[in-house]
């Protein structure tokens, strides 16, 4: 800005020098005529120029010129400044204008101009700035000038007002941030950092001020949090949310989440980084312990579940013991009665007892049935005695003789080796599917398959038992449904042996429920 205005003072300081030689020298027409041509020329230049330009004589302070777009500029009609004090533009300020003048007067003494921002006062009382640049000038007509340049900078004011106090909002936000907000340097040492961020590391302001990161974390965590200053310093992309361990100042240890972006000069080169902080220490404390608590619950469940099994069998094997082998001696007296009564005398007397005597025989059938049910409805024998695919088919064929709905169970394995704990969770969970197809699904067929599971030729001991109705299909709000115990507790069942589930449902085309079964029992954590 200031060589232009240079050059155009240049300009109005030749134009003054063609005007001394015109007045000073006779010359020849055409002499004349050229030198005419370059006022003319000149006068154009200076009439035309974006930038306002004034003369004012130095001794008096007068305005003796002014070009078209000073007085445009100020307001005012062409010629009316000429005559005028050069105050009569001058806002009012701090500085009076002798103050001003005086200042001007002592750099154009010393550095031959001055420049710098003005405050200017148009004719109808409306202030704005300029930037003026301003020279001396010895003017064959006027004496000594000032020749001063002026240019608008109403717009740029605004606008760095503007961005002033949208920094300082800036800034009360995030000083008032409950996150931590810092900046570094390219180097990592801290330049900026809000109070919250001052809390979360313990240390006083002037301590923090200047740290380096590497002054505040393990050697593990200094090296991370250097990787990810590289990979965003050469990629340009902000980084979320990634895990960083630092020691405060008084030696306790802090889990946080950062954020880090670039900080780029007005020429776009990276000078620094920000971060946004969020101390995560508490919530993976609770987080911690929930997955903790949450596991012992499981394990509590796991414990009563295990406990209801064994008073099952305990329970069945009382009923089938006791109740069953005292109804069969029940039965055995009445038929040796029976034969007995065969050897008396006939009469009404012997036909009504041996009556009795069949309707109790028959009714010690049934109970003796009736045990035997409830028996194994508590702990089916087979289980134990034959093995889980030996349970599945004798349960398939009950839930046939009960619903009449026909089954289909197709399996790649002759024996499966499985865990007793394991084996009688997934039978439990059959037991629960099948009970949901019943009341649910109003399905005319069921398909179960058992197979190994694909991943097991590597390694991965699994199988995989998948029972398919072609049902209506259930919906997800049915499984999304907190109220939906059935499946809550097959979910459970399935985590105390490390087991995978999933079960979906399309409309009208049947539900598929999906068991992945480790031969071997695997604890889970799994919140």
């Amino acid at each position: 800005m200031r060589d232009q205005s240079k050059t155009k003072q240049t300009l109005i300081q030749e134009l003054a020098s063609l005007k001394k030689r015109t007045t000073e020298l006779e010359q020849s027409e055409s002499e004349r005529k050229r030198l005419d041509d370059v006022l003319h020329l000149d006068s154009e230049i200076l009439a035309n120029m974006m930038e306002g330009v004034h003369l004012t004589r130095a001794d008096d302070g007068v305005i003796v010129y002014t070009n078209p777009r000073f007085e445009s500029m100020f307001g005012y009609n062409p010629g009316e400044l000429v005559g005028k004090h050069v105050s009569i533009v001058n806002a009012p300020g701090d500085k009076s204008p002798e103050a001003v003048a005086n200042e001007i007067i002592k750099s154009l003494d010393q550095a031959g101009e001055w420049h710098g921002e003005v405050h200017n006062l148009k004719k109808n009382g409306v202030s704005f700035w300029c930037y003026a640049n301003v020279s001396k000038f010895k003017h064959p007509q006027y004496g000594e000038v000032w020749i001063s340049v002026h240019q608008d900078i109403t717009d740029r004011k605004r606008a760095e007002e503007f961005l002033k106090q949208s920094e300082g909002r800036y800034r009360t936000i995030i000083e008032n941030m409950e996150d931590g907000y810092h900046e570094v340097d390219i180097n990592g040492n801290f330049t900026f950092f809000n109070e919250s961020m001052r809390k979360i590391m313990g240390y006083e302001r002037e301590e923090l001020l200047g740290m380096n990161n590497c002054q505040y974390a393990d050697e593990e965590n200094t090296r991370k949090v250097y990787q990810t200053y590289n990979r965003v310093y050469r990629t340009g992309e902000p980084v979320k949310n990634f895990e960083w361990q630092i020691i405060r100042k008084d030696g306790d240890r802090r889990d946080l989440e950062v954020s880090i972006s670039l900080i780029r000069d007005m020429e776009a080169h990276p000078i620094g980084f920000r971060g946004i902080v969020r101390d995560a220490t508490d919530r993976k404390r609770a987080e911690a312990e929930l997955i903790i608590s949450r596991s012992q619950l499981r394990a509590l469940a796991a414990r009563l579940q295990q406990i209801r099994e064994e008073e099952r069998v305990l329970i069945s094997r009382e009923i089938h013991d006791e109740m069953g082998g005292g109804l069969t001696g029940l039965k055995m007296d009445l038929s040796w009665l029976l034969h007995k009564m065969g050897d008396a005398d006939p009469g009404e007397e012997r036909v009504a007892l041996m009556d009795k005597i069949h309707t109790s025989n028959a009714l010690i059938d049934q109970m003796i049935h009736v045990v035997r049910r409830i028996s194994t409805d508590l702990r089916p024998s087979v289980l134990d005695d034959l093995g889980l695919i030996a349970a599945l088919e004798w349960q398939l064929s009950e839930f046939t003789s009960r619903t009449e709905i026909p089954h289909e169970l197709a399996t790649t394995c002759e024996y499966v080796n499985m865990e007793k704990d394991t084996a009688v969770a997934v039978f439990r969970i059959f037991q629960e599917a099948l009970t949901n197809v019943m009341r649910h699904s109003q399905a005319t067929k069921v398909v179960v398959v058992l197979r190994e599971d694909e991943r097991s030729l590597f390694g991965d001991e699994s199988l995989v038992l998948e029972i398919r109705d072609n049902g209506r299909g259930i919906t997800e709000e049915e499984i999304l449904n907190p109220e939906s115990l059935g499946l809550l507790g097959m979910k459970e069942r399935v985590l105390t042996f490390g087991g995978e589930s999933s079960i979906r449902g399309e409309p009208g085309g049947g539900t598929s429920l999906i068991l992945k079964i480790p031969r071997h029992k695997i604890p889970s954590l799994q919140a």
